[in-house]
């Protein structure tokens, strides 16, 4: 662990760090297993350390980060079925889910509101929020989801943003003008040989 400032200073490289990590776990890019709990686990323990660590005055996205991945990580048991396969929101068994891991997500989203900083693991946090407090798939409040996705990508129009962001546009204008949203991602190149990608499109 650094000394005296110099963590603070790296804070923002470290916490980008950690979020690939973290996303390498939830969507593993080699081996066997679509989930590598470990790894998620040991990115949500590194930025416990980096949350509990005194000399880290500005701790705001570093609670954002830590409610993300702890609200992402409580529905880890629901998102395969029994054969391993990936199950979307609408399919899962909301009984699986972890509350008692939910409920510290929620937690530090609160703590993460008591600085000036919005950063995309605020706005990150706070989606994932909506789909935790929804009861059942039908009553996911996808219009405040989609509102969230048009701030974010004021300050993130990554291509996996822009997806994920015509997908809350379908479920709020409808599937044709979100096939539209994907006709002007579909030529980046990154997205080419994506497989969510056409398959958000084939669903639509």
């Amino acid at each position: 662990m650094p000394f005296g400032t110099g963590l603070e200073k790296r804070l923002q490289t470290v916490l980008e760090t950690i979020y690939l990590l973290f996303n390498e776990g939830y969507s593993a890019s080699s081996g066997v297993d679509l989930i590598r709990y470990e790894i998620c686990e040991e990115a949500i323990r590194l930025a416990e350390i980096i949350a509990s660590h005194p000399i880290i005055q500005s701790k705001s996205n570093v609670y954002a980060l830590l409610s993300l991945m702890q609200l992402n990580t409580s529905r880890f048991k629901a998102r395969q079925d029994v054969d391993g396969n990936i199950l979307t929101l609408e399919k899962q068994n909301r009984l699986l889910w972890d509350y008692s891991f939910m409920d510290k997500g929620f937690s530090n989203l609160e703590k993460s509101t008591s600085g000036n900083q919005i950063s995309i693991y605020h706005i990150l946090a706070t989606i994932s929020a909506y789909h935790c407090s929804a009861t059942n798939f039908e009553s996911t409040d996808w219009k405040s989801i989609l509102t969230l996705y048009d701030n974010l990508i004021q300050i993130d129009s990554s291509p996996i943003v822009l997806l994920n962001r015509a997908i809350a546009v379908s479920k709020v204008n409808g599937a044709e003008t979100a096939l539209k949203e994907l006709d002007k991602i579909k030529t980046i190149p990154s997205l080419k040989g994506y497989h969510l990608l056409y398959s958000t499109q084939a669903a639509l």
